[in-house]
């Protein structure tokens, strides 16, 4: 018997996911050539390659993990979940555990979208008070040039500038 599971959010992005997978307590690792445990170098008669996200969950075939394939990161588990290691009661349903997973992955985009657009904000904050800033220094300047004498005010968080010449 086999099963295809979708999850309504591909999963695109190592980051996020690895976020996602700790939020779940699935321990992600990210394997790479040179790991030193040579068990996990076989896997179902799949080699490990660079970049696979191991997790903490196994199954038959031992640990299960996610591979980028297609641009997209995708679960290799066994699809009949017989003989899940140690029969452990607190194992989630490979359906349930992607549901949960789908829901983890929306969360951490959606923080990583409200944190990009909290940066945004400050930057465009930083730049107005630069721009503000070099545009005070000009009149200031140009003032000056001309003869005025200069007073700066602050009222309600807005820069008055105060111009005055003494005519003899």
């Amino acid at each position: 018997m086999s099963a295809v599971i979708q999850t309504a959010t591909p999963f695109i992005e190592a980051q996020l996911l690895i976020e996602a997978l700790e939020t779940l307590g699935a321990e992600p690792q990210l394997y790479s050539d040179d790991a030193k445990n040579t068990t996990l170098q076989n896997y179902r008669g799949t080699q490990l390659v660079a970049g696979d996200i191991l997790t903490n969950r196994s199954d038959y075939y031992g640990p299960q993990f996610f591979r980028l394939s297609n641009d997209t990161y995708s679960l290799f588990h066994d699809s009949s979940e017989m003989q899940v290691v140690g029969n452990r009661r607190d194992y989630q349903k490979i359906r349930d555990f992607l549901a949960n997973l789908d829901k983890a992955y929306r969360n951490a985009w959606n923080q990583r979208q409200e944190r990009l657009a909290e940066e945004a904000r400050i930057k465009a904050e930083e730049m107005r008070k630069k721009k503000v800033e070099e545009v005070r220094q000009a009149v200031i300047e140009k003032a000056r040039m001309e003869g005025y004498y200069v007073e700066e005010e602050i009222v309600n968080d807005k820069v008055q500038l105060i111009l005055s010449r003494t005519v003899y």
